[in-house]
Protein backbone atom coordinates (compact mmCIF):
# COMPACT_ATOMS: atom_id res chain seq x y z
CA UNK A 1 0.00 0.00 0.00
CA UNK A 2 1.44 3.39 -0.83
CA UNK A 3 1.36 5.72 1.68
CA UNK A 4 2.41 9.68 1.97
CA UNK A 5 2.74 10.29 5.13
CA UNK A 6 2.54 13.77 6.31
CA UNK A 7 5.65 16.00 6.32
CA UNK A 8 5.56 16.53 10.19
CA UNK A 9 6.11 13.66 10.90
CA UNK A 10 9.38 13.32 9.90
CA UNK A 11 10.65 15.97 13.47
CA UNK A 12 9.92 16.94 16.27
CA UNK A 13 8.03 20.60 15.69
CA UNK A 14 5.39 23.05 16.43
CA UNK A 15 2.49 21.06 14.85
CA UNK A 16 3.31 17.71 15.88
CA UNK A 17 3.70 19.10 19.92
CA UNK A 18 0.55 20.75 19.31
CA UNK A 19 -1.10 17.26 18.51
CA UNK A 20 0.63 15.42 21.32
CA UNK A 21 -2.09 15.40 23.98
CA UNK A 22 -4.52 13.60 21.44
CA UNK A 23 -1.66 10.37 21.07
CA UNK A 24 -3.95 9.66 24.67
CA UNK A 25 -6.47 8.53 22.36
CA UNK A 26 -4.33 6.27 20.53
CA UNK A 27 -2.69 5.11 24.27
CA UNK A 28 -6.21 4.80 25.78
CA UNK A 29 -7.26 2.97 22.23
CA UNK A 30 -4.55 0.35 23.06
CA UNK A 31 -4.91 -0.70 26.73
CA UNK A 32 -8.54 -0.84 25.88
CA UNK A 33 -8.37 -3.29 23.16
CA UNK A 34 -5.69 -5.14 25.15
CA UNK A 35 -8.16 -5.86 27.98
CA UNK A 36 -11.26 -6.19 26.41
CA UNK A 37 -11.04 -8.33 23.49
CA UNK A 38 -10.26 -12.29 24.02
CA UNK A 39 -7.85 -13.43 21.52
CA UNK A 40 -8.75 -16.56 18.75
CA UNK A 41 -6.12 -19.09 19.32
CA UNK A 42 -5.09 -21.13 16.33
CA UNK A 43 -4.79 -24.95 15.95
CA UNK A 44 -1.52 -24.59 14.56
CA UNK A 45 1.30 -21.92 15.38
CA UNK A 46 0.89 -17.90 14.38
CA UNK A 47 3.77 -16.19 12.99
CA UNK A 48 2.98 -12.51 13.11
CA UNK A 49 5.19 -9.89 10.59
CA UNK A 50 4.03 -6.60 11.54
CA UNK A 51 5.27 -2.88 12.49
CA UNK A 52 4.34 0.06 14.59
CA UNK A 53 5.54 2.47 12.31
CA UNK A 54 2.74 3.68 9.99
CA UNK A 55 4.00 2.66 6.01
CA UNK A 56 6.21 0.54 4.44
CA UNK A 57 8.51 -1.55 6.30
CA UNK A 58 8.97 -4.32 4.53
CA UNK A 59 6.43 -7.05 5.99
CA UNK A 60 5.36 -8.31 2.78
CA UNK A 61 8.45 -9.26 1.57
CA UNK A 62 9.83 -10.87 4.61
CA UNK A 63 6.60 -13.06 5.06
CA UNK A 64 6.96 -14.47 1.74
CA UNK A 65 10.79 -15.07 2.61
CA UNK A 66 9.58 -17.09 6.03
CA UNK A 67 6.96 -18.83 3.58
CA UNK A 68 9.97 -19.97 1.07
CA UNK A 69 12.21 -20.92 4.28
CA UNK A 70 9.36 -23.16 5.95
CA UNK A 71 8.50 -24.42 2.54
CA UNK A 72 12.04 -25.91 2.27
CA UNK A 73 12.25 -27.43 5.66
CA UNK A 74 8.87 -29.47 4.34
CA UNK A 75 6.35 -27.46 6.40
CA UNK A 76 3.31 -26.66 5.00
CA UNK A 77 3.18 -22.26 5.60
CA UNK A 78 0.37 -20.13 5.06
CA UNK A 79 0.70 -16.48 4.58
CA UNK A 80 -2.46 -14.67 5.58
CA UNK A 81 -3.88 -11.16 5.93
CA UNK A 82 -6.49 -8.80 6.72
CA UNK A 83 -8.76 -7.47 3.28
CA UNK A 84 -8.92 -3.62 2.62
CA UNK A 85 -9.60 -2.28 -0.49
CA UNK A 86 -6.17 0.06 -0.27
CA UNK A 87 -4.08 -3.05 0.00
CA UNK A 88 -5.04 -4.67 -4.02
CA UNK A 89 -1.27 -4.20 -4.68
CA UNK A 90 0.15 -6.51 -1.84
CA UNK A 91 -2.25 -8.85 -2.17
CA UNK A 92 -1.78 -9.14 -5.98
CA UNK A 93 1.89 -9.59 -5.45
CA UNK A 94 1.75 -11.93 -2.34
CA UNK A 95 -0.41 -14.02 -4.84
CA UNK A 96 1.76 -14.29 -7.42
CA UNK A 97 4.39 -15.64 -5.09
CA UNK A 98 3.01 -18.24 -2.83
CA UNK A 99 0.37 -20.83 -3.51
CA UNK A 100 -1.24 -20.52 0.30
CA UNK A 101 -2.16 -17.33 0.81
CA UNK A 102 -5.57 -16.46 2.19
CA UNK A 103 -7.28 -13.33 2.83
CA UNK A 104 -10.45 -11.79 4.51
CA UNK A 105 -12.23 -8.94 6.21
CA UNK A 106 -11.13 -11.30 9.22
CA UNK A 107 -8.12 -12.60 10.15
CA UNK A 108 -9.26 -15.37 11.95
CA UNK A 109 -11.40 -16.13 9.02
CA UNK A 110 -8.52 -16.53 6.64
CA UNK A 111 -6.76 -18.86 9.55
CA UNK A 112 -9.72 -21.22 9.77
CA UNK A 113 -9.27 -21.27 5.61
CA UNK A 114 -5.61 -22.05 5.98
CA UNK A 115 -6.26 -25.04 8.88
CA UNK A 116 -9.16 -26.59 6.41
CA UNK A 117 -6.49 -26.50 4.02
CA UNK A 118 -4.45 -28.57 6.54
CA UNK A 119 -1.73 -25.86 6.77
CA UNK A 120 0.58 -26.45 9.70
CA UNK A 121 1.77 -22.73 10.09
CA UNK A 122 0.24 -19.50 9.44
CA UNK A 123 2.36 -16.58 8.93
CA UNK A 124 0.19 -13.54 9.05
CA UNK A 125 1.17 -10.54 7.00
CA UNK A 126 0.77 -7.25 8.95
CA UNK A 127 -1.50 -7.24 12.57
CA UNK A 128 1.12 -6.91 15.23
CA UNK A 129 -1.97 -4.54 16.75
CA UNK A 130 -4.26 -7.08 16.15
CA UNK A 131 -5.99 -8.75 19.31
CA UNK A 132 -7.97 -10.67 17.81
CA UNK A 133 -5.60 -13.38 17.07
CA UNK A 134 -2.68 -15.04 19.38
CA UNK A 135 0.22 -15.35 18.15
CA UNK A 136 2.98 -17.38 18.72
CA UNK A 137 5.56 -15.45 17.76
CA UNK A 138 5.94 -11.94 16.67
CA UNK A 139 8.64 -10.24 14.48
CA UNK A 140 8.54 -6.25 14.21
CA UNK A 141 10.22 -4.42 11.04
CA UNK A 142 11.36 -1.49 10.62
CA UNK A 143 12.65 0.30 7.68
CA UNK A 144 16.76 1.69 8.33
CA UNK A 145 15.49 4.71 5.76
CA UNK A 146 13.16 5.81 8.13
CA UNK A 147 12.87 4.21 11.40
CA UNK A 148 10.34 6.01 13.63
CA UNK A 149 10.04 9.83 12.01
CA UNK A 150 9.66 11.74 14.97
CA UNK A 151 8.96 8.97 17.61
CA UNK A 152 5.56 10.13 18.76
CA UNK A 153 2.08 8.36 18.37
CA UNK A 154 -0.60 8.70 15.62
CA UNK A 155 -1.34 11.90 15.36
CA UNK A 156 1.11 13.42 16.44
CA UNK A 157 3.82 11.28 14.79
CA UNK A 158 3.99 8.06 12.72
CA UNK A 159 4.14 5.45 15.77
CA UNK A 160 0.88 2.85 16.06
CA UNK A 161 2.60 2.39 19.83
CA UNK A 162 5.29 3.57 21.94
CA UNK A 163 8.76 2.55 21.17
CA UNK A 164 9.07 0.71 24.13
CA UNK A 165 6.70 -1.97 23.64
CA UNK A 166 9.42 -3.52 21.49
CA UNK A 167 9.81 -5.45 24.20
CA UNK A 168 6.89 -7.29 24.17
CA UNK A 169 7.71 -9.15 21.03
CA UNK A 170 10.48 -11.51 20.25
CA UNK A 171 12.35 -10.59 17.05
CA UNK A 172 13.03 -7.15 15.51
CA UNK A 173 14.30 -7.04 11.59
CA UNK A 174 15.73 -3.49 10.43
CA UNK A 175 15.05 -3.80 6.51
CA UNK A 176 17.73 -2.25 4.40
CA UNK A 177 21.42 -0.38 5.61
CA UNK A 178 22.69 -1.10 9.56
CA UNK A 179 22.01 1.30 11.59
CA UNK A 180 23.93 0.48 14.75
CA UNK A 181 22.49 3.49 16.75
CA UNK A 182 19.07 2.49 16.91
CA UNK A 183 19.96 -1.06 16.99
CA UNK A 184 21.45 -0.23 20.44
CA UNK A 185 18.25 1.76 21.15
CA UNK A 186 16.26 -1.20 20.73
CA UNK A 187 18.67 -3.47 23.19
CA UNK A 188 18.35 -1.15 25.73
Amino acid sequence: MKFKKPKFWNNKNFLSICLLPLCLITIVFNIFKTYIISGFRSNIPVICVGNIFIGGTGKTPLSIYIYNLLKKRRFRPAIIRKYYNSHVDEINFTKSKVGQFFYDKKRTLSISKAESKRNNVIIMDDGLQDVTVIKDLNIICFNSFDLIGNGFLLPAGPLRERLDNIKNYQIAIINGRRNIAFEKKLKS
